[in-house]
């Protein structure tokens, strides 16, 4: 809540035992919830945490009321635990993902990434952004068990390349990245650049999807070589003759 862009999406934290926001619409946001609510400060200022003057309290008692005030605009940001905002969690509206779980089996994947992909009469060309953030520190000795986390994340995970192709992966994400290790820490900075900029091409994704257009839901195996210098294949045509 203290960074600058906070304000803005309004974002309310929920776990099994509390949400909290910040102070100055907590009183709108618990009348979307029930009477009989208390304001507790906490530390950091501006936060407080909502609790019900009377009863127990339970996800049931507040998170239907918590996603319907995110459904309609009052908030743009969830922060919950894989539990509460998991399967069985529906937000047609929601278009970001942002995974901090360790999860990666293919199951769990796939449904926290679900999380985002339900379709959405209000917008008919939705695209969603998931994103995993991943911890490198190459100097440390548990430094690349993040980035191995999330290369088995994406190994039974489809998704559109940068070329159009529709494939498992790291290399979805893009094709500078790789299973067997993370990029040199130099090209790092220009990865993140170039995906922050992804969602602004939200329209042109989803064209690139080619949604309604005849498809084989069938995976094939390729293998992908990359050469570190020409291949050294003549600039001319080649012509076979015969013997």
């Amino acid at each position: 809540l203290s960074a600058p862009a906070a304000p803005a999406p309004t974002p309310i934290p929920v776990t099994g035992q509390a949400v909290a926001c910040s102070r100055p619409p907590a009183t709108d946001r618990a009348s979307w919830l029930e009477d009989g609510f208390d304001l507790q400060p906490l530390e950091g200022g501006d936060l407080v945490e909502l609790r019900p003057a009377h009863g127990s309290w339970e996800p049931r008692r507040y998170l239907p009321g918590v996603t319907r005030y995110f459904e309609e605009g009052h908030s743009r940001c969830l922060v919950g635990t894989r539990g509460l905002l998991g399967e069985g969690w529906d937000a047609r509206s929601v278009n970001v993902l942002v995974d901090l779980t360790g999860v990666t089996t293919t199951t769990s994947v796939h449904q926290l990434r679900g999380r985002t992909l339900r379709l959405d009469p209000e917008l008919p060309r939705k695209v969603a952004d998931n994103w995993d953030v991943v911890c490198i520190a190459p100097d440390h000795p548990m430094g690349l068990a993040d980035y191995s986390r999330f290369v088995r994340k994406h190994r039974n995970y489809f998704g559109l390349t940068g070329n159009g192709e529709i494939e498992s992966g790291v290399s979805h994400v893009d094709a500078a990245l790789s299973p067997f290790g993370p990029p040199p820490p130099q090209e790092v900075a220009g990865i993140n650049a170039l995906l922050l900029g992804q969602p602004e091409k939200r329209e042109e994704v989803y064209n690139r999807w080619g949604i309604g257009a005849h498809y084989q839901n069938l995976p094939t195996q390729t293998i992908p070589v990359h050469f570190g210098r020409p291949p050294g294949l003549a600039r001319r045509p080649l012509h076979s003759t015969a013997s």
